[in-house]
């Protein structure tokens, strides 16, 4: 549930449920309203560990993997894609990139 814990808090509540349309008084409005839609998110993606995020050198897009780690050791470094957006750096020893 949202809310709970109290300390590391770094949000302005009041101003964020003004923000949000929400007057100070519906905060249990706005918890309930996060909730459903987080859960509501949450059911829709896949649940199955993605080995990219874990095992990779980096994940971002090409421009900014090559921006932040060169072109060298190109023939032990491999870039592959997630989509059309989003690519991975994985360091070639074994396999030829990462099991998805």
């Amino acid at each position: 549930m949202i809310g709970n814990k109290q300390r590391y808090r770094i949000i302005n509540k009041n101003r964020l449920l003004r923000v949000l349309g929400f007057k100070i008084r519906e905060s249990a409005k706005f918890k309930e309203c996060y909730n459903d839609t987080l859960n509501e998110k949450l059911a829709c993606i896949s649940h199955e560990r993605q080995a990219y995020w874990s095992e990779a050198i980096a994940v971002g897009d090409v421009k900014w993997i090559e921006k932040q780690f060169g072109k060298k050791n190109k023939s032990k470094s491999r870039i592959h894609p997630v989509n059309e957006e989003v690519f991975y750096l994985y360091h070639h020893i074994t396999g030829k990139g990462i099991k998805q």
